[in-house]
């Protein structure tokens, strides 16, 4: 997950890395999604951190708030970066399409792919 308080380019970074060389079959990096009435959310309130309350975007994908380095802007770029760079070897594209994971992993990363190319345009 990405979009704690001290999150910067340089962890968000080491984060993929890690979980790049862990080679799990899905493993997008989603995005800090205070949820209404939990800690997070109420931290976040009271520090006035919260700058989307626009529901729709609510869903992990889109960010919601800042972290102490970054903007919403550049925390999405980052983490879009990272799902993408994910999902672009090729052995673990051909290893979920056909090898040994579940029809669940392979309808996550279908469904991931179908939102890529909606953002990609």
């Amino acid at each position: 997950m990405n979009g704690f308080w001290n999150d910067d380019a340089e962890k968000i970074t080491h984060r993929f890395k890690v979980v790049d060389e862990i080679d799990p079959d899905i493993g997008p990096l989603m995005l800090l999604t205070p949820l209404p009435g939990s800690p997070v959310w109420q931290q976040a309130l009271r520090k006035g951190r919260i700058e989307s309350l626009d529901f729709q975007n609510w869903d992990a994908r889109h960010s919601t708030m800042p972290t102490r380095y970054l903007s919403r802007e550049q925390l999405g770029t980052l983490s879009l970066w990272a799902n993408q760079e994910f999902y672009r070897k090729p052995e673990r594209i051909e290893r979920i399409r056909h090898g040994y994971t579940s029809p669940y992993v392979r309808q996550k990363f279908e469904t991931y792919q179908a939102g890529a190319r909606l953002i990609d345009g």
